[in-house]
């Protein structure tokens, strides 16, 4: 089952790349082989982020030709990459969690901002977090933009183990990881 949901997962973004043209058995094979590495939980969104630096590239006339499963292999180590021992700031005017600063949006809806201060240097390169996202000094001049004072409720070795979890996989994955575990706890 897994392999074919793979395959039908591979084939619906090659025909979306070739503008509709379904893709030969043989081509949806060797994707298939290439980047059998990648959990099939995390292949839609390595693809469409491939599909998108691809396009970003090609617009800005740094790339030419077709997607390729390197692509893809690619943006899945760069979203993997993690920032190793990321310093810790305690005298962060910001109160920065290890670079990080949580953000509220003129909408009420919450972000994870680079802080400017040392710590959040270290985050620079991270494809989530990295130089194309705001700063928090930038977030700070926009419109309705106010930080969110920390208040944990939950246990501190569950925030440990989110954390880490996000640093590896993303917040959205992490987030879900996490529900998932605790919802399975619930009687």
């Amino acid at each position: 089952m897994t392999a074919e949901a793979r395959a039908r997962l591979i084939s619906a973004h090659l025909e979306a790349v070739s503008r509709g043209r379904s893709p030969t058995a043989e081509q949806v094979g060797i994707w298939l082989r290439e980047l059998e590495d990648i959990p099939l939980e995390d292949l839609d969104d390595t693809i469409r982020l491939a599909r998108r630096h691809h396009a970003e590239q090609t617009d800005k006339g740094k790339r030419w030709g077709k997607l390729t499963p390197d692509d893809v292999l690619h943006s899945y180590k760069a979203e993997r990459k993690v920032v190793e021992e990321t310093p810790h700031n305690p005298d962060c005017q910001h109160r920065c969690d290890d670079g990080l600063v949580s953000m509220r949006d003129d909408k009420g809806l919450d972000y994870a901002v680079r802080c400017v201060c040392f710590a959040g240097q270290s985050w620079d390169k991270h494809p989530t977090f990295g130089k194309r996202c705001p700063n928090v000094e930038q977030a700070l001049e926009q419109l309705g933009w106010t930080l969110v004072k920390q208040v944990s409720t939950m246990p501190a070795s569950h925030g440990e183990w989110l954390e880490k979890r996000t640093r590896q996989v993303g917040f959205a994955r992490a987030s879900n990881e996490y529900r998932e575990w605790m919802d399975a706890r619930e009687p």
